[in-house]
C-alpha cells in the first residue's frame, strides 16, 4: 500500500519558490530546498522530480502569482496613466525596502541555464503577462488623452515592461533611492 504523503505540496512549494528568489538557482542545493520545505529528500524527488523541475513548479507558481496579485493593479478601471504610475511606484517601494528580492524572472534569465527551453518558456510568459498588463493601461491612458494616442501602445507597453526590469536592477544594484525615482519620472514623463 503506498504511504500518504505527509506535507502540503503548495506550500512545500512557496517555501522553494522563496528560497530559490532568495538565493538563485545555483546557490539553492537540494539540502537547502529540504531545510526550507521540511520535506525529506525522497519525497521532495517523489513529488516533484529533480532541481529543476522543482525550479520550474517555482517559475511556474511565481508567473501565477505575479499574474493574480501584482498585475491585478495595472487591469483595474480608472485611470491608465494613474494606474502605470502607482504601479510602478509601489514596485519600486517594494524593491527599495528589501520586501521583494528583485525579480525571479531576471534571477532567472540571467542565472540559470539559458538553454534550458521550460525557463525560457517560462520567463516568455512572464514578459508576455507584464506587457499586456501594461498595453491595457496604455490604451485605457490613450483614450483618456493622458498619453497621445498616435503612438504605438504595444511599443509603449514594452517601454514599460523594459523600464519597470530596469528600475529592479537599478535596486538591486543598490543605487540610492533618489536615483530610481528620477528614473521613474523620466520614464513616466516620456509617455506623454
Amino acid at each position: 500500500m503506498a504511504r500518504t504523503r505527509e506535507f502540503d505540496r503548495d506550500v512545500a512549494l512557496d517555501r522553494a519558490l522563496r528560497l530559490f528568489w532568495l538565493k538563485g538557482y545555483d546557490s539553492t542545493s537540494m539540502q537547502n530546498l529540504v531545510d526550507e520545505t521540511g520535506v525529506n529528500r525522497a519525497s521532495m524527488y517523489a513529488t516533484f522530480g529533480n532541481k529543476h523541475a522543482l525550479f520550474q513548479a517555482a517559475l511556474q507558481r511565481y508567473n501565477e502569482l505575479i499574474d493574480t496579485e501584482c498585475l491585478a493593479p495595472l487591469r483595474e478601471g480608472g485611470s491608465g496613466m494613474a494606474r502605470i504610475e502607482a504601479f510602478l511606484r509601489t514596485m519600486l517601494e517594494a524593491q527599495v525596502s528589501g520586501e521583494h528580492p528583485a525579480c525571479l524572472m531576471l534571477k532567472a534569465s540571467l542565472a540559470v541555464n539559458p538553454g534550458s527551453p521550460e525557463t525560457r518558456e517560462q520567463i516568455d510568459r512572464y514578459v508576455a503577462m507584464v506587457d499586456e498588463a501594461f498595453l491595457g493601461a496604455v490604451k485605457d491612458a490613450q483614450a483618456a488623452g493622458e498619453i497621445p494616442s498616435d503612438r504605438d501602445a504595444g511599443d509603449l507597453a514594452r517601454y514599460l515592461t523594459y523600464t519597470m526590469q530596469a528600475l529592479i536592477v537599478s535596486s538591486a544594484m543598490r543605487e540610492s533611492k533618489a536615483v530610481a525615482e528620477t528614473q521613474l519620472s523620466l520614464a513616466l514623463n516620456a509617455l506623454r
